[in-house]
């Protein structure tokens, strides 16, 4: 069973350290996210939603940081809000070194 949870505590497998996002901010078990009652919310599909039976590709946002849903593993985004950079043409490299893909189940 893989199953990860996100926020800023050192008990996360992905700790955020990022204005918006709660000690504990939501988990992941058997394709299932759950909000752990988050003051900012986790929005899924643009979407705030408490509990969610999630996809292949689904997009998970919590406080700007944007993550796509894959079976076994999150692809996390580090750069703020993509329309706040509506200005950068697409050919223009985008922040690669924000980007990283995280294994279900593992901590970073």
């Amino acid at each position: 069973e893989t199953s990860i949870q996100v926020g800023r505590s050192s008990l996360c497998n992905i700790q955020l350290f990022k204005s918006g996002v709660s000690r504990f901010h939501f988990k992941i078990e058997k394709d299932v996210l759950t909000d752990l009652d988050s003051l900012n919310g986790t929005y899924v599909n643009t979407k705030r939603v408490h509990s969610y039976k999630l996809n292949m590709q689904d997009e998970i946002v919590i406080a700007n940081v944007r993550m796509i849903y894959f079976k076994n593993y999150l692809l996390v985004d580090m750069v703020d809000n993509p329309f706040e950079n509506k200005d950068l043409k697409r050919e223009e490299p985008m922040f690669v070194n924000r980007v990283f893909l995280v294994p279900l189940g593992h901590r970073v």
